[in-house]
């Protein structure tokens, strides 16, 4: 018996076609299923069906077939059944939309990697959002000796930046890094600040800005720009292996929105070695 796959998920919308390699679509790469092909090419390791398929050549097309990276054939689902042999995967796309893998030209992947398994803000819209989420991450992970994480938006907070003294309230003990959904801005507690030797005397760095209060010229818990390489001395440093789990986790996730491939922004020769 051959196996049929159903992917996971919602599959109202688009299914997402994510293989770990990016397929090329139309124009030589692909055919008509009834078109002439030769017999050591005629069976597809795999094969979907009962989808919509996006960019293909015919509207009508309900079904492709695949053979190693490349896509054989595109058509209906009566014509790609005759590509079947006997090891051929079957995967029932459940009336979703099938496209090409996609590719995402700016991404900073290792980062993004890793804050997988920090604090995730991108959900929150205001303070009571954020603090719900910081006081359930800290439930769960009580032994982190430094708390990090990602994604808040400065229209979550009145005047459009945090401060440290909602940080302290929340995260006391040890130091808190809380970067911003841009990745330009990061927020930290007292903790963080005095383990980066931040003080009155600390002068902002070319190009950043350590935000202060008006009145006390101390540092309220907001580094903008390069100023956040300031608080770099705290952040524990991923192993080897860390960097690796995060990357599979994090490729995990990009393939189950249809992410086959990327452009890494910014990492250095040491990260490169490990991609």
């Amino acid at each position: 018996m051959r196996p049929t796959l159903k992917p996971s998920g919602s599959t109202g919308s688009i299914l997402a076609f994510a293989l770990s390699v990016m397929f090329l679509w139309s124009g030589p790469t692909s055919t008509r299923a009834d078109q002439n092909l030769s017999s050591t090419d005629s069976q597809a390791d795999l094969i979907i069906v009962n989808g919509r398929l996006f960019g293909a050549e015919s509207a009508t097309a309900t079904a492709l077939a695949v053979r190693g990276q490349r896509i054989l054939a595109a058509g209906s689902q009566v014509e790609i059944e005759k590509l079947v042999g006997p090891k051929t995967i079957r995967m029932d796309a459940q009336g979703g939309t099938v496209c090409a893998g996609l590719h995402d030209a700016h991404v900073h992947f290792l980062s993004g990697s890793l804050s997988l398994a920090q604090i995730d803000l991108a959900s929150a819209e205001n303070v009571a959002n954020i603090e719900r989420l910081i006081g359930e991450f800290k439930a769960a992970h009580p032994d982190q000796p430094v708390y990090q994480g990602r994604g808040w938006l400065y229209g979550a907070f009145p005047g459009g930046l945090p401060d440290k003294q909602l940080l302290d309230r929340l995260i006391s003990d040890r130091p808190a890094i809380l970067r911003c959904y841009d990745g330009h801005t990061v927020w930290v507690n007292s903790k963080a600040l005095e383990a980066a030797g931040i003080t009155l005397e600390t002068p902002d760095p070319p190009a950043g800005i350590i935000v202060r209060d008006p009145v006390t010229k101390a540092a309220t818990g907001v580094l903008k720009e390069s100023a956040q390489s300031l608080i770099d001395k705290v952040l524990p440093t991923p192993t080897r292996t860390e960097k690796l789990a995060a990357l599979r986790a994090g490729i995990r996730a990009a393939h189950r929105l249809g992410v086959t491939s990327v452009c890494e922004a910014g990492i250095g020769l040491a990260e490169l070695e490990l991609l």
